[in-house]
């Protein structure tokens, strides 16, 4: 019990424009393309995230609305 924190690996955070289930829905603070993946910056109401993706013919421009989903398999708790 207490307070924790979440780790989660920049390319286990999946962007999709359209609503998933367990999605949390954020905005693109901040977008770069760095030849074979984007980096992105996204604000949810939780948390910033860090979102390195491998999709660089389907980009998402910044203040875009976006939805996130966690691959749980890559997430770790760590005490605060």
């Amino acid at each position: 019990p207490g307070q924790a924190r979440l780790g989660v690996r920049p390319d286990a955070v999946h962007l999709s424009s359209d609503r998933r289930l367990n999605a949390l829905p954020g905005k693109i603070v901040h977008a770069a393309y760095l030849g074979k993946h984007m980096e992105y910056t996204v604000a949810t109401d939780l948390f910033e995230f860090f979102v390195v993706d491998k999709r660089v013919k389907q980009t998402f421009a910044v203040d875009a609305p976006i939805w996130l989903t966690l691959d749980p398999t890559e997430m770790t708790v760590l005490p605060a």
